[in-house]
C-alpha cells in the first residue's frame, strides 16, 4: 500500500506518507530479526498510514478543484454581468 500510495501523496500528504514509509522500514527490518509479531503490527500501521496519505492527498486534490471550480463561476458570473442584454 506504501508504494501504491507514494505517487498519489508525495506532493499533498508528505508527512503521513513518510510515516507510513519509515513504519514499513522498521517493519522489514524487524522481520530480518525474526521479530514477526513486532513486523506485522509495524506493517499494519504502515498500511493504516498510507491508506491516511492516500484520502488526505485526494482531498486536499478534491478542495483545490472545488476552489478552482468555484473561482471560474465567480467568473462567469461576473462576465455575465458586464454584458448588456
Amino acid at each position: 500500500m506504501v508504494s501504491q500510495a507514494r505517487p498519489v501523496a508525495s506532493a499533498d500528504a508528505p508527512q503521513q506518507l513518510a510515516e507510513a514509509q519509515v513504519k514499513l522500514g522498521r517493519a522489514e527490518a524487524a522481520m530480518q530479526t525474526k521479530h514477526y509479531e513486532e513486523a506485522r503490527n509495524l506493517a499494519r500501521q504502515a498500511e493504516a498510514d498510507a491508506k491516511l496519505a492516500w484520502s488526505t492527498a485526494e482531498s486536499v486534490r478534491a478542495q483545490r478543484t472545488a476552489t478552482e471550480m468555484q473561482d471560474a463561476n465567480r467568473a462567469l458570473r461576473q462576465e455575465i454581468e458586464r454584458k448588456p442584454q
